[in-house]
């Protein structure tokens, strides 16, 4: 089959695609309609980008504490401990989540909470689990703490409920984190967006903070290790000392010690570090005022400004879905650029305002702080000179006392004097080192901010589309490719003989052609049909076909047989006859079918005597038939017919006689073509016994009516009887089938030109 005779098929079969289609997509859509509504609440945080400290600890570069990745942070947000501790905050006010909270079971294992409600922070609760090597931590005042049980086994499964209903979102380049809760309640999945957003935020600045304080009990764990050495050595050194000298006295006073020079410089190194804290301040101070900096950042805090922010980051994705879905020049993507556009010269404009009040507000307080850190510093410039002029009695003093116990040691005291020294200046060394990492922590844990910023509260859960939204182009298509199949289905089934290319894959034997349905009974003879009409034509082409045959093979006699009844036998026939007359040769119709005669009804004639009756005569064998009074003359030239006459008691004896042999010798004399009408082959014998004396056999097949075995079985009876095929005609034919659209169209247009 070519392509066009699929299109053809489905053209033909256009109602099972489309009921196929229709019902698809109704299964489809009450499908979609039974199922629940969907809700989705949406919070907003940001999570900052990591800021690594370092510091130079020993000659090498050391970060001050482990600090998670960012993609690590990402990752927490549907972590079990952030999950469970959004399910601590929102019990009681989560109907979905009642069930996790039940009393646990005996023999359950029980796992312990910490919820504490701190004051001015509305339902955000900082929740923490208790295991035993957990420290507690000091709560703010005003701060409520709960301790809630629950049971191993339900925690579990309340995690695995939240950790279905959770996922989030994140802009390319931008550190605006959409947490996203879905589930059947509005008011659920705004509570526990917002409890999710605030567990993501305690957790990770918790897990700063302890890590942080793990490094500081590192450090100062370090720091008691390098002053107990300290200290071992200052004594060893003094044994050592007091054995070479129990008691010495100075010309200036009682006996300097290295201990109580270390004392003096630490406490100068104290006062040289709170001078340079002064300087930095100063220098601040100074930048704030010739800048017009205000003390704080009220631009970031007020109401209006962080309305705007949320507006600006909500726009902010918005677009940034828009732009994914259509180009930069879109309307709906322009409209939403300007929209931002002026938000973001809001919220610049707000902040310009706080910020300019606050430099009215913090002007004058700033000076007044800058005159009094300038007073401090002569102050304690005077202190730093007298700390520095007491080291240095003391470190002469001591220098000289050492100098007078060294003259006293022997040669084994003062090598170990010496390697005692050494290893007091080197924990003297690494003493100072860590003192300094330390200081250096406390002043950059002071400097960070926090990792974590709320944008806004989440609203109650919107609905969602009925799922599938998206998905009905898919389910158009799947219904138009199961309806096409159905179609294809429905085709192949279907055995009946339809077009040229069943005529040419069932029955092959040539098509002579194709008759058009006709829908008027007075149009079923071309007696009552134009000469110009395209049913006149189809019957001139046939009737063309059977006489180029006949001179080709000098063949006179044709007979015209169907499988079935009620396919159009009768009425081609007379129609082949009736071309043939017109078109200039002699032609009789012979009516053989001697049970269900029609052919004298086509003509108007007279049934009383005819074909039947003179077979029933009794003749001489030898004699020739007397066929004139047979005959009978039509309106059309040319045209003769012997009808069948009353039906015989016995037609197949008349059909097999000598005297029906010889009338056919007879006929093949007096015509130029001879058209035999026959009872169809699967229900009468007839057309086996005639098959034999024709020249050639038209077998006519009723288009999508006549079953392709019922046209075997009459095509193998005829052949086993010695018959022969010369073509085949395709009957009631419609408008649309192979080739008859094309036909009709072109032959209209070229009668169209004709007649003119």
């Amino acid at each position: 089959m070519e392509v066009k005779d699929y299109l053809r098929i489905l053209r033909r079969r256009w109602w099972v695609v489309l009921i196929v289609s229709t019902c698809v997509c109704g299964v489809n859509y009450y499908t979609l309609q039974r199922l629940p509504v969907i809700y989705r609440a949406s919070a907003d945080v940001i999570i900052k980008q990591p800021t690594e400290q370092y510091v130079i600890v020993q000659g090498g570069a050391t970060s001050l504490w482990e600090s998670l990745s960012y993609e690590t942070r990402l990752s927490l947000i549907k972590s079990e401990p952030v999950l469970a501790g959004a399910l601590i905050a929102g019990r009681g006010r989560v109907p979905e989540m009642q069930g996790i909270f039940r009393p646990p079971a005996p023999g359950e294992r029980r796992r312990r909470f910490s919820a504490v409600r701190h004051p001015g922070v509305g339902d955000a609760i900082d929740v923490r689990e208790i295991k035993d090597d957990t420290v507690p931590e000091p709560l703010p005042p005003g701060a409520r703490q709960e301790i809630v049980e629950v049971g191993e086994a339900a925690m579990m499964d309340g995690v695995a409920l939240l950790k279905g209903m959770v996922d989030w979102d994140k802009e390319k380049d931008s550190e605006v984190v959409t947490i996203f809760v879905t589930g059947g309640d509005s008011e659920s999945t705004g509570i526990l967006a917002d409890a999710m957003a605030y567990s993501v935020k305690t957790y990770i600045e918790r897990d700063k903070r302890e890590r942080v304080a793990r490094t500081l009990r590192f450090i100062e764990g370090q720091i008691r290790a390098a002053e107990q050495e300290f200290v071992n050595h200052q004594q060893e050194i003094e044994q050592i000392r007091q054995s070479a000298a129990p008691k010495i006295e100075t010309a200036a006073g009682p006996l300097w010690t290295p201990g109580d020079l270390s004392s003096a410089e630490r406490s100068l190194g104290d006062l040289l570090d709170q001078q340079e804290r002064l300087k930095l301040e100063i220098a601040e101070l100074k930048r704030r005022i010739e800048n017009r900096i205000p003390p704080s950042a009220p631009a970031s805090s007020g109401e209006l400004v962080v309305s705007l922010k949320t507006e600006e980051v909500a726009l902010e994705r918005q677009l940034n879905a828009l732009e994914r879905q259509y180009t930069e020049s879109h309307p709906s993507v322009l409209a939403k650029q300007a929209e931002l556009a002026q938000i973001r010269r809001q919220r610049m404009d707000a902040e310009n305002r706080a910020r300019r009040n606050a430099q009215l507000d913090g002007t004058l307080a700033q000076n007044d702080l800058l005159v009094a850190r300038r007073q401090e510093l002569p102050l304690l410039a005077q202190r730093i000179e007298a700390a520095r002029r007491d080291v240095e009695e003391k470190r002469k003093a001591v220098q000289s006392v050492q100098k007078e116990i060294e003259d006293r040691l022997s040669p084994e005291d003062r090598r170990k004097f010496a390697a005692a020294e050494f290893q007091l200046e080197l924990a003297k060394r690494t003493l100072t080192d860590w003192l300094q990492v330390k200081r250096d922590l406390q002043t950059q844990v002071e400097l960070q901010v926090e990792l974590v910023d709320l944008v806004a509260k989440a609203k109650p859960g919107f609905p969602l589309p009925r799922g599938g939204g998206a998905s009905w182009p898919f389910i158009f298509i799947v219904g138009a490719s199961l309806g096409i199949g159905a179609a294809y289905a429905l085709e192949y089934l279907n055995t009946t003989i339809r077009s040229e290319h069943d005529v040419k894959r069932y029955v092959n034997i040539p098509l002579l052609g194709m008759i058009l349905r006709i829908r008027k009974p007075e149009e079923r003879i071309l007696l009552n049909v134009p000469t110009k009409s395209t049913l006149h034509e189809i019957f001139n082409t046939i009737g063309t076909l059977v006489e180029t045959y006949a001179q080709e093979h000098q063949a006179r006699i044709f007979m015209v047989a169907s499988s079935r009844a009620e396919e159009g036998k009768s009425t081609v026939t007379s129609n082949i006859g009736i071309a043939l007359a017109r078109s200039g040769a002699r032609v009789i119709l012979v009516d053989c079918d001697l049970r269900k005669a029609v052919l004298h009804r086509f003509f108007s004639l007279d049934n009383t005597h005819g074909l039947a009756p003179w077979l029933g005569e009794s003749s001489e064998a030898d004699a020739p038939p007397a066929v004139e009074g047979l005959l009978r003359p039509t309106e059309i030239e040319g045209l003769r017919v012997i009808t069948a006459g009353p039906h015989p008691q016995n037609p197949v004896g008349l059909l097999k006689s000598d005297r029906f042999r010889r009338l056919l010798q007879s006929l093949r004399e007096q015509a130029d073509i001879v058209l035999i009408d026959v009872p169809p082959v699967n229900i009468a014998v007839d057309t086996m016994l005639l098959a034999p004396f024709v020249d050639g056999i038209l077998l006519l097949i009723c288009a999508n009516e006549t079953n392709k075995d019922e046209v075997a079985y009459a095509k193998r009876l005829v052949e086993g009887a010695r018959g022969k095929f010369i073509g085949c005609i395709l009957n009631k034919v419609t408008i649309e089938s192979h080739g008859y659209y094309y036909y009709y169209y072109y032959y209209d247009s070229y009668k169209y030109y004709r007649e003119r």
